[in-house]
């Protein structure tokens, strides 16, 4: 893999978060607002819906296996991955291991036409 990629916010601090209380520079990865909760409540449930339940003891272990799995197959860091998956915990943990290894997901609906995808991939 190549060195480290380094990425500017081109919008900087939005007037927003300071409104929410927001500290973009305590959570330089999103992945964190999951992680966080692995040690203070890691058997709270995370996701639930009729495919299954995770904690988030459950969803850190798989969105990191999910995270491995792409790191395994070759990728570099800050490369676009384009996600189709339908609303299962599969789906959050796929993007939070995504974004923890690295990389930015791009979230296409199930949903989208043919013409569409093979237009955005």
């Amino acid at each position: 893999m190549s060195g480290s990629i380094s990425i500017v916010d081109p919008l900087g601090l939005h007037p927003a978060a300071e409104v929410l209380g927001f500290d973009k520079s305590q959570h330089a990865n999103c992945s964190s607002i999951l992680f966080d909760n692995l040690e203070r409540n890691p058997e709270a449930l995370a996701v639930t819906g009729p495919l299954g339940d995770l904690t988030y003891a459950e969803l850190c272990e798989v969105a990191s296996a999910w995270g491995r799995a792409f790191l395994a197959q070759g990728l570099e860091r800050g490369e676009r991955i384009a996600f189709l998956l339908d609303d299962t915990p599969s789906f959050p943990a796929a993007f939070f291991g995504a974004v923890r290894a690295g990389f930015v997901p791009v979230i296409r609906n199930s949903q989208t036409t043919r013409d569409l995808l093979e237009f955005f991939i």
